[in-house]
């Protein structure tokens, strides 16, 4: 198999998206790529092609299994994605391109962000509930690309969380402490609960509630305590995953009820 250029990474069981999602996937790029989900579905055989890789896991948390299938991904940039999102062509060679121009392996490439049509590329502001005049830098949304070195670098995700907020709470401290630059595509899109996804919104395959709020009080404890303004450093240090040979079968940090 050709060494990816592009590794996308993330939590799936739902085995029964993922030849829609790999033929999006492959009209989104040029570049060589691979698919890497991790996930306590129970199979013996994808039947995908040999660059979709699935790793199964025990019922962990899903940021561990994003952790796990970061660490496994041979991409130089990595993105993380769900099984549910639909790409508009050539985005990620798009994203890929604004990487390489900036020639800086700490600039952080985001699609623009769409929820059922609707652009939602510049909500990601903190705080959530009183952003006031100090609620820069915005932020980029979940799916960018992030070179793999600089995740390494960062140490990953923190194992306090247990799904979405971890994405943010890496984009923090990329940028904080360590000056990541954000950029964004002019074109290139993602798109949830469209087309072929019409219905499979993410979130339904986790205890939805459980994970949301725990991590939105998770993240404000660290960066805006008692939703005041936004810090530059956070409360507390990272607490990363511990690569072990339990990283497949115990939830680590915070641990979660189940997927769903």
């Amino acid at each position: 198999m050709e060494k990816p250029v592009l590794s996308l990474i993330g939590p799936s069981i739902r085995t029964h998206l993922w030849p829609m999602f790999y033929e999006v996937v492959k009209q989104s790029t040029t570049l060589p790529f691979e698919i890497i989900f991790a996930g306590p579905s129970k199979i013996t055989d994808s039947g995908m092609p040999d660059n979709f890789i699935y790793i199964q896991t025990s019922n962990i948390k899903p940021v561990q299994c994003w952790q796990i299938a970061a660490t496994k991904a041979r991409g130089e940039v990595i993105a993380l994605v769900g099984d549910d999102l639909i790409f508009s062509p050539k985005c990620f060679d798009e994203a890929y391109s604004i990487y390489c121009q900036k020639q800086n392996y700490k600039a952080i490439i985001a699609l623009r962000m769409l929820f059922r049509g609707v652009d939602q590329t510049w909500t990601c502001v903190f705080p959530r509930y009183n952003p006031g005049p100090d609620k820069n830098p915005l932020l980029v949304p979940a799916l960018a690309i992030v070179s793999k070195k600089f995740f390494s670098e960062m140490g990953g995700y923190d194992r306090s969380f247990l799904f979405a907020d971890a994405n943010f709470d890496f984009f923090l401290r990329a940028y904080h402490e360590s000056g990541a630059e954000f950029f964004w595509t002019k074109d290139g899109e993602s798109d949830e609960d469209v087309g072929w996804a019409v219905g499979t919104h993410g979130i339904n395959n986790y205890d939805g509630g459980v994970l949301e709020y725990s991590d939105i009080n998770r993240l404000e404890q660290l960066w805006y305590p008692n939703n005041g303004p936004l810090l530059k450093e956070r409360t507390a240090p990272l607490d990363p995953f511990i690569m072990d040979d339990t990283i497949y079968t115990i939830s680590q940090g915070a641990n979660h009820s189940k997927w769903i």
